[in-house]
């Protein structure tokens, strides 16, 4: 019966606990949308079908306040986490708290110099987290000239990124949304190609700022850090739930991974960084054993 339906039913009955709410029949769905949050208001669990599979879509809904939003058909397997998700009762948030904030883990990925496959480290953990076990991730790539995270999947890298760091007063989640790229509906990178004609410097502040609007849409965001740019990013790094550190088994590798870590141990005592040695084993490349690199 749609919207009508609905007001009809809330002028003699209490808001429903969870409703489901089929939008195909409206012309525009997103003031639909907001239109029937606010008549059932805030304790009112709120799911969206449709038959348009646009995860931009599904963000704004998240974004207004929905549960979640269903593409039709339905699986039975959805519609059942769809209606378990929506049961869960709310958390209760610590005052001025931000629960969109908290719910994203941020996961710095360093390599030690170049070559060593931070990137494809990146990229890799990217895709197996989102296809093999079901999270919402995001990949920021913070190298904003050479950077080659959309290259690795063969997409166009987005346009928005340096304006939306320029202007992190005019920052939303729409907007942000737009400079993503999406691999999949469960992988986006957020990245760019930029002029090499002069050299842009932006800090942990800003890169917090871009990420804040779209945190509460992500359950990762791995962000491929260049190692310049660590003393830079203290504020990001601050933010952090782990952080991982790519080498290989040479000399400067094991130079500069000692350097990182007693960097970030200066900075995050309570944070152990996550070391890995990539392309251990019989590399041309290795100049020291891993034994004495251990």
């Amino acid at each position: 019966g749609g919207l009508d339906m609905l007001a009809d039913m809330l002028d003699n009955y209490a808001p429903p606990k969870i409703l489901f709410l089929d939008l195909d029949a409206e012309k525009d769905v997103m003031p639909a949308a907001t239109r029937a949050i606010g008549l059932c208001g805030p304790d009112s669990q709120i799911i969206f079908l449709a038959k348009h599979n646009d995860v931009s879509l599904y963000r704004q809904f998240i974004q207004l306040g929905a549960s979640d939003y269903l593409v039709k058909p339905l699986t039975e397997e959805a519609l059942l986490q769809a209606i378990i998700n929506a049961s869960k009762p709310k958390k209760i948030e610590e005052a001025g708290a931000d629960k969109e904030t908290r719910r994203c883990k941020i996961v710095p990925i360093i390599g030690t110099r170049g070559g060593v496959g931070s990137t494809t480290l990146a990229v890799n953990l990217s895709w197996i987290l989102s296809q093999k076990l079901n999270q919402q991730v995001g990949l920021l790539d913070l190298d904003m000239q050479f950077g080659s995270t959309a290259l690795a999947l063969d997409r166009e890298p987005g346009r928005g990124m340096r304006a939306a760091l320029e202007n992190p007063e005019r920052l939303d989640g729409l907007l942000i949304a737009s400079s993503m790229v999406e691999h999949s509906d469960k992988f986006s990178i957020l990245c760019a190609e930029d002029t090499l004609e002069q050299h842009f410097h932006f800090n942990g502040d800003a890169t917090l700022g871009l990420l804040k609007p779209i945190r509460g849409d992500f359950d990762m965001m791995l962000v491929d850090m260049p190692r310049h740019h660590i003393s830079s990013q203290k504020t990001l790094i601050n933010e952090a739930h782990a952080v991982l550190i790519v080498a290989d088994l040479t000399l400067a590798s094991l130079r500069d991974a000692r350097r990182i870590k007693q960097y970030l141990k200066n900075l995050r005592p309570d944070l152990l960084p996550m070391l890995i040695v990539n392309h251990a084993g019989d590399s041309p490349y290795s100049t020291i054993d891993q034994a004495t690199f251990e």
